[in-house]
C-alpha cells in the first residue's frame, strides 16, 4: 500500500502545543500527520501495554525521564508506530518534521523517539518470551 510522502506541515507550530489538554493534543498528531487510521489503535495498544508495564513494575520509570509527561509519552509511541506501519515511508524518519508536527523541540525529540522505542521493544520482546513458555507468568 503507498502511503505517498508525509506532507511537511504547513502551519506554524505553537509553544503551545504541550499545554493543550492531552485529548486535542491527540487530534492535533492524528490531524496533521498523512498515515493510515491503523496507527491510532496500534498507538492506543502501545500506550495501554507501557501503562500496564509501569503498574506492574513501577521502579521502571526511575530510566525514563519523560515517561509521566502524557504528550511526550503519545508523541514518541506514535512517532514508532508510525515507523513500524510504514518503514518504507523516509519521512517517518525525519526528526524534523515530528518536532514540528508534537511541538517538541529538537533537542528533545530523538531522546522521546529513543526512550519510548526502548519501552515498547522491551515490552514486546518480554511478551513474545512469556507466550513462547521461555519466561513464567
Amino acid at each position: 500500500m503507498s502511503m505517498g510522502a508525509l506532507l511537511v506541515p504547513t502551519f506554524r507550530s505553537s509553544p503551545n502545543l504541550l499545554s493543550l489538554p492531552l485529548e486535542q493534543y491527540i487530534t492535533h498528531l492524528i490531524t496533521h500527520t498523512h498515515l493510515p487510521f491503523s496507527i491510532i489503535p496500534c498507538t492506543l495498544i502501545l500506550v495501554h501495554n507501557v501503562r500496564r508495564s509501569f503498574l506492574d513494575n513501577p521502579t521502571r520509570s526511575k530510566h525514563f525521564l519523560c515517561v509521566f509527561d502524557p504528550h511526550k509519552l503519545w508523541a514518541g509511541l506514535f512517532i514508532n508506530a508510525a515507523r513500524a506501519l510504514c518503514p518504507s515511508n523516509p519521512n517517518v524518519k525525519n526528526l524534523e518534521y515530528w518536532s514540528e508536527v508534537a511541538g517538541i523541540p529538537m533537542k528533545e525529540i530523538e531522546g522521546v523517539v529513543r526512550e519510548y522505542l526502548m519501552l515498547t521493544v522491551r515490552d514486546v520482546v518480554s511478551e513474545c518470551l512469556r507466550l513462547s513458555g521461555w519466561l513464567g507468568g
